[in-house]
């Protein structure tokens, strides 16, 4: 599946903390993994990172990147925009990649 830079962070920040089971922590990792930026994506984007957490980068210089989320990974980040969709913690940013999966379309 190709993923924007933008989809990229808001995916990494939807990922980071989660807890889980042994299994999934594994998927987890690899998810971040494959999610996170290079060293040559680093200066390519210009990435930057204000005090406040926000991410910055050169959209000029913004290529999609093709990712397999798996069944667990899709099955993972589904989970937690329901939760969030559950407890009222969707924001706008998550529209974004909502419609990256497709029986979370709407």
């Amino acid at each position: 599946m190709e993923v924007t830079t933008k989809q990229r962070v808001i995916l990494l920040n939807l990922l980071s903390g989660l807890r889980g089971h042994e299994i999934e922590l594994r998927v987890l990792r690899e998810l971040r993994d494959k999610l996170g930026f290079t060293e040559e994506e680093h200066a390519k984007l210009q990435l930057k990172q204000d005090e406040e957490g926000n991410v910055t980068w050169d959209p000029t210089n913004d290529e999609p990147k093709d990712i397999d989320f798996g069944d667990v990974g899709q099955h993972i980040i589904l989970r937690e925009l329901h939760r969030l969709e559950r407890d009222g913690g969707l924001e706008d940013k998550h529209l974004e990649i909502i419609g990256l999966f497709p029986w979370t379309e709407r």
